[in-house]
């Protein structure tokens, strides 16, 4: 099935999987040299000409990519000109066509494709956290947008801000720190206090970071104008934790 899948690249560039497999297409042969399949993130990695980055695994194919890859090693000579050539846009077309009118025969290819998402996300959390905070910082320096957080990790689901906040604790970046009372907010959030508060009042999901704010709102409201002080020291401190950080990373 591999070897099917690289012999009909170009093929499938002419049909719906056309702007991925062109985008990789350049970097092929150093792709297979290192024993993986085209992606347009591994063929980034690959210019890094560093051999201790991981690549990440590949990316699974779709239905209709597994239907054409069969349709194609079954009924390529066929669409063969008199040079021997394969006519890539007629096939493509027919390929098309008769995947519209397949129905119910569709159900295998997405069957297929769903159980080989569900491997890919697994090999996919196993390539991100096997990364440390330097190979990281290498590879989404060389990415338009960083490395995606995977959806098995626990925080991921708790919304974007989680994610960030886990990709920045990943390439090491401290907090940014802004005022006293969001120092305050945060230290209050992973308290044992809060924590059963929520239990008690079965405060879930979404909810939670209304009741959060709530709850320390209150809180801040009657601490004394000493205890403000000190979360605002330790907010200007992450403050200044943070310059010297970007400072150090060269993105000042």
């Amino acid at each position: 099935m591999a070897t099917l899948f690289r012999s009909t690249t170009s093929l499938l560039a002419s049909s719906r999987c056309a702007a991925s497999s062109l985008a990789a297409a350049s970097a092929r042969p150093m792709l297979m040299a290192r024993g993986i399949h085209a992606s347009p993130v591994a063929a980034k990695v690959l210019k890094l000409d560093d051999s201790s980055i991981p690549l990440p695994p590949k990316s699974p194919p779709s239905s209709y990519a597994l239907f054409f890859v069969d349709f194609v090693s079954k009924h390529k000579d066929e669409f063969r000109t008199e040079e021997g050539k394969v006519r890539t846009s007629d096939i493509a077309k027919e390929a098309g066509r008769q995947w519209n009118e397949l129905g119910d025969g569709q159900q295998p290819y997405i069957d297929k494709a769903k159980s080989l998402g569900s491997e890919y996300k697994q090999a996919y959390e196993t390539y991100y956290n096997s990364l440390d905070p330097a190979q990281l910082k290498i590879i989404n320096a060389h990415l338009a947008r960083p490395l995606p957080v995977p959806e098995s990790h626990p925080d991921s689901k708790r919304g974007t801000s989680a994610s960030r906040r886990i990709a920045r604790e990943k390439r090491g970046e401290p907090p940014k720190g802004t005022t006293g009372f969001f120092a305050f907010l945060n230290e209050f959030r992973h308290s044992d206090e809060f924590k059963k508060q929520c239990e008690d009042e079965g405060v879930k999901g979404a909810a939670l970071v209304v009741f959060a704010s709530k709850l320390a709102g209150r809180k801040w409201g009657v601490m004394s104008p000493e205890e403000k002080q000190a979360y605002a020291d330790k907010a200007a401190a992450q403050r200044e934790a943070h310059k010297a950080w970007k400072e150090q990373q060269g993105h000042a």
